[in-house]
């Protein structure tokens, strides 16, 4: 015996399940790049180590130390490691809140 209750299905169209795949396939996209960027923002901070690490050898190697040079390629050395720090920082928070 039927009790009367009629559950009513909803229907997707084709349309929705391809705006939803698109959806998908846009957020992967853009994970992908986020990435790539975190990638390249590590590959920076290496590359930025390397310069200094090199500058201090032909410095050593010159035998002469230009203090202002010195103090200026510091504080650029500083705000590449606190930028990309930051950035990654701010990348690593923003995927755990997902």
């Amino acid at each position: 015996m039927k009790t009367g209750v009629v559950v009513e299905e909803e229907e997707t169209t084709n349309e929705e399940n391809n705006d939803q795949g698109d959806n998908v396939q846009e957020n992967n996209e853009i994970q992908e790049v986020k990435a790539l960027v975190v990638s390249l923002m590590e590959t920076v901070k290496t590359l930025a180590s390397g310069v200094d690490a090199l500058r201090k050898e032909l410095s050593k190697e010159d035998g002469n130390s230009n203090n202002e040079d010195d103090l200026k390629h510091k504080e650029w050395l500083q705000s590449v490691n606190r930028y990309t720090a930051d950035k990654l920082r701010d990348y690593k928070a923003s995927k755990s809140s997902k």
